[in-house]
């Protein structure tokens, strides 16, 4: 199962950059328009990674020329929400929970989330990287994930490689929860780990409540 995704970390009044959201959703024109846009604002209590961002969307297509697209179209539908503080255009493969997946998004409603911004290890090329992660699903440097973090479903995001460009992270892993105690448990894990071989070490994460806006 996949797809393509813009992830955007955004600066600003969160309140305001969602209502900005819904307004463009309502009003701007279909072409260009995001099949699906989730909005998410990072949870800030105790047992949970710094925040880096204020807020976060991600938006699917069907297709990856649609995705490198978007930023132009969202620049002319809104300016102000435009200007992302970094983004990655990416393909989306998930690689376990499709059907808790298919299904979250048919639902609709608040879920939790956890993601992961990667930096790849220096001595691999993105394409090297992509390759060796797929690979490792299910694992943090060779150290099998335990079942009560791995979550209902798991999703990578792989940069589109583009001649001449480089994106802000090599990766991005998107996790869901039911229960914001889970990911919690996740997030614990991960804190006591070091990300080590594929990656950098200023690979972060951030925990997040989401929330669909239909478009």
């Amino acid at each position: 199962m996949t797809g393509f995704a813009v992830v955007r970390l955004l600066d600003g009044d969160p309140v305001g950059l969602r209502a900005r959201w819904e307004r463009v959703l309502a009003e701007a024109p279909p072409p260009g328009r995001p099949g699906r846009v989730a909005w998410m604002e990072p949870l800030t209590a105790p047992g949970f990674p710094r925040a880096r961002c204020a807020a976060i969307d991600v938006q699917w297509f069907d297709d990856a020329d649609r995705a490198l697209a978007n930023e132009a179209w969202l620049a002319a539908a809104d300016a102000e929400l435009g200007r992302a503080g970094c983004q990655v255009v990416a393909e989306q493969v998930v690689l376990r929970g499709a059907d808790w997946f298919a299904e979250r998004w048919r639902i609709g409603g608040e879920r939790y989330k956890m993601l992961s911004f990667g930096r790849r290890n220096p001595v691999l090329t993105p394409r090297q990287l992509s390759e060796r992660w797929r690979g490792e699903s299910g694992r943090l440097g060779g150290e099998e994930l335990p079942r009560r973090v791995r979550g209902q479903a798991y999703v990578q995001n792989h940069p589109v490689l583009l001649d001449g460009l480089e994106w802000p992270y090599d990766a991005v892993t998107e996790v869901w929860f039911d229960r914001v105690d889970d990911m919690r448990q996740r997030a614990a894990w991960f804190a006591t780990r070091s990300a080590g071989g594929l990656w950098s070490p200023d690979s972060w994460s951030v925990c997040v409540r989401e929330i669909p806006l239909e478009p």
